[in-house]
């Protein structure tokens, strides 16, 4: 058995495996700190945005984030799309409620619990002259248990129920001036 083990850890593709397993850990530890260091910087622009006008009020953005996320949670367990009508816009809104309407033509439902924000990293803000197409773009990472079943028999259809994913996704945000809102893009 030693000699097999032995063998193993002196092969080349062990060495091969190795070698990449270090090279995504670092790659992995670079675009962590890559992250951390823009957010640490778009910070302080919208800070500086800020001071020349109110809807640039860093709490309250990250605020309306998180308010955009569970709402986007809670629409899509209880099955209800209106509820994300003033969270998304149009085009987002018409796209969401499209794989809604597949999921009833399928008799599908999605199901999605203990859903958890853990972080909110912005990235990037896209400040326009006129402020009527202001963005900024948000690294989320979040949890959640997400599956689908068969809504007459309650069969899985896809996912696993008592699997916690975690998952990292970049969000686009519209900043809107006239109503002081932040809505998923």
């Amino acid at each position: 058995m030693q000699s097999v083990l032995t063998q193993l850890f002196q092969s080349t593709l062990f060495s091969a495996l190795s070698l990449v397993c270090v090279l995504l850990f670092l790659y992995s530890t670079y675009t962590t700190y890559r992250i951390f260091f823009r957010s640490a910087r778009v910070d302080h622009e919208i800070k500086a945005l800020g001071k020349t006008s109110a809807v640039w009020h860093l709490h309250d953005i990250r605020h309306c984030i998180k308010t955009a996320f569970q709402a986007m949670q809670t629409a899509i367990s209880q099955d209800n799309p209106s509820l994300l009508k003033n969270v998304m816009t149009q085009h987002l809104y018409a796209h969401f409620e499209l794989i809604m309407l597949n999921h009833d033509d399928h008799d599908i439902k999605e199901v999605i619990r203990r859903a958890k924000l853990h972080s909110v990293s912005i990235v990037s803000v896209e400040k326009n002259q006129d402020d009527s197409e202001d963005a900024l773009w948000a690294y989320m990472d979040f949890s959640k248990i997400d599956f689908e079943i068969n809504r007459a028999d309650q069969t899985l259809v896809e996912g696993r129920p008592g699997m916690l994913e975690h998952d990292k996704q970049l969000w686009k945000f519209m900043i809107l001036l006239r109503s002081y809102e932040v809505k998923v893009g």
